[in-house]
């Protein structure tokens, strides 16, 4: 298999611009963790050196040198937590991660939030992503998912999010 000889971590630190999430050759979505969202090393939404995840978002670019989508960004958390994570500056005020705890393959990420011991897999098909959340047993476990971030700021003049029933939720961005 040549895809186990590929590294998705090359270009995530320096100045590469690419982003090590779940996605397939001319898929719609590109799931990955998105670490800072404004600034050069943030133009794929994942750079290397950080510590603190903000979310997981459905869009990214790889490797252009300029910042947009972070499209509808999920974040699992357990109980009680701020809607704003930590900055590149603050990386304890955020959710936290190790890169001993992560790992990944082309169309597959994972890691370990480690305050929260919550495990996340993203894999993506042609149109869609999925995730999946292992909570730590007997845990509050929630899910934010936000709208409004996006690489480099960049702003929707529409944002719609509705819970239609327990297993669906239907939005436009």
């Amino acid at each position: 298999e040549y895809t186990d000889s590929v590294n998705v971590f090359i270009g995530t630190g320096g100045h590469g611009h690419t982003f090590p999430g779940a996605t397939l050759p001319h898929g719609m979505v590109q799931l990955s963790p998105d670490t800072r969202l404004i600034g050069w090393d943030a133009c794929s939404g994942y750079y290397y050196d950080d510590t603190s995840i903000i979310g997981f978002s459905h869009t990214h670019l790889s490797g252009t040198g300029i910042g947009d989508y972070g499209d509808i960004l999920f974040m699992p958390i357990v109980g009680e937590k701020p809607l704003v994570a930590g900055t590149a500056e603050k990386p304890d005020e955020g959710y936290r991660f190790s890169h001993d705890k992560e790992s990944a393959r082309p169309g597959y990420y994972q890691v370990l939030l480690q305050d929260d011991s919550i495990n996340v897999e993203l894999t993506a098909t042609l149109r869609a992503g999925l995730h999946r959340y292992t909570y730590p047993k007997g845990s509050d476990a929630r899910l934010i998912i936000d709208m409004e971030p996006t690489i480099h700021g960049h702003q929707h003049p529409v944002t719609q999010i509705r819970v239609v029933n327990d297993s669906t939720i239907a939005g436009k961005k």
